[in-house]
């Protein structure tokens, strides 16, 4: 066999181009609770840029990648769900609880999605993890991202709905994920949201048979 001599160089395919360099390394600035080290007006303004872009890149990020089972669900979509069920649940809800549903994942673009079941196993860990994610939450986007009972309560109810609608479409290892979020759901205080307890049992009975105004004639 002829021995070849030459490196191993990765192909210009894969390599990460400079932008991506650049994102990268700007990303781990990010992590770090200091402003840029020159405060000039055009430095300040590529660093609001910077942000407003990650807080748009952070919508791709990949959920359920600890559940080898479940189909991706990106950040975008989980933040939908959330912020739409929040408003279902809590017609009055402000403004600022519907940006927090909206913003409330965005840091996993760097601190990524952890497992519920892990979080629930160590108190600390998950303490110091929401700390840092509040953190970077407030370093991009300005907001304090604290979560009202109702924003928790709907959390809750979209990975809920997450793991029916696997079940509905004959994904059995979402049963497990499924029985858990409920039982999750009813340690929650659910007294002063009625609709959360009418949207839970909307979606346990649509799990189960498929059952929703849609499939009712209509009068």
């Amino acid at each position: 066999m002829a021995n070849n001599s030459e490196p191993l160089r990765l192909k210009d395919s894969v390599r990460p181009s400079s932008e991506k360099r650049r994102l990268l390394k700007f990303l781990d600035s990010m992590t770090r609770p200091t402003l840029p080290e020159s405060r000039d007006e055009d430095t300040l303004e590529s660093w609001d840029q910077e942000r407003s872009l990650l807080t748009i890149l952070s919508g791709q990020t990949t959920r359920w990648h600890m559940h080898p089972c479940m189909p991706s669900q990106n950040v975008a979509d989980h933040s939908w769900h959330v912020a739409i069920i929040l408003s279902l649940i809590d017609p009055d809800c402000s403004a600022n609880d519907l940006k927090t549903a909206l913003l409330h994942d965005v840091a996993e673009l760097v601190h990524g999605d952890i497992s519920a079941v892990v979080k629930r196993s160590d108190a600390a860990m998950a303490k110091s993890r929401n700390e840092a994610e509040a953190a970077t939450l407030y370093r991009w986007t300005g907001h304090d991202g604290e979560h009202t009972h109702a924003i928790k309560v709907a959390d809750k109810l979209a990975d809920l709905w997450q793991f029916a609608l696997q079940s509905r479409l004959g994904n059995r290892e979402a049963t497990q994920g499924f029985m858990k979020h409920l039982t999750w759901l009813q340690e929650l205080d659910l007294e002063a949201f009625p609709n959360a307890v009418i949207l839970r049992d909307a979606i346990v009975r649509w799990r189960e048979d498929g059952s929703t105004i849609l499939n009712e004639p209509i009068t």
